[in-house]
């Protein structure tokens, strides 16, 4: 019979192999990957009487958020369209954001540029729709 490990007794072996098992047990509650990218989605309904030229503002203004805040890892925004069967959708515009942890959504929300945005373009806003999701777990 052929021997893989001459001079090394098997239980030896064993016993090492059950060492570094333990080992890494006991190690594993300290490693925890890195959670993937949080994405935060903002809808908005404008008023019925808010002019296109006000609505062309809050969109441009949105999109330069991403310039203004490093927080924000990426950015995409537009009109949302016709749902299912031809529904009307309840709300006129999307804007989607990727951000590296919750506490970079929790800054970019407390961010002077972010409440500059509100200021300038709530007036034009009947109602607003904001969710936050993980993508990595």
């Amino acid at each position: 019979m052929k021997r893989y490990f001459p001079g090394r007794p098997w239980p030896a072996i064993l016993t090492g192999i059950a060492a570094i098992c333990l080992v890494l047990t006991a190690f594993t509650p300290l490693y925890r990957p890195a959670a993937g990218p949080k994405q935060r989605i903002v809808c908005f309904k404008f008023k019925a009487d808010a002019p296109p030229e006000a609505v062309a503002r809050h969109m441009s203004h949105f999109a330069r958020l991403k310039t203004e805040i490093p927080l924000i890892v990426s950015y995409h925004g537009g009109k949302t369209l016709t749902g299912d069967k031809g529904a009307a959708p309840e709300y006129d515009v999307m804007h989607y954001m990727t951000f590296g942890t919750e506490g970079d959504i929790e800054a970019y929300f407390g961010h002077p540029k972010h409440k500059e945005f509100i200021q300038a373009n709530k007036a034009i806003w009947d109602k607003v729709l904001v969710i936050n999701s993980n993508t990595g777990e």
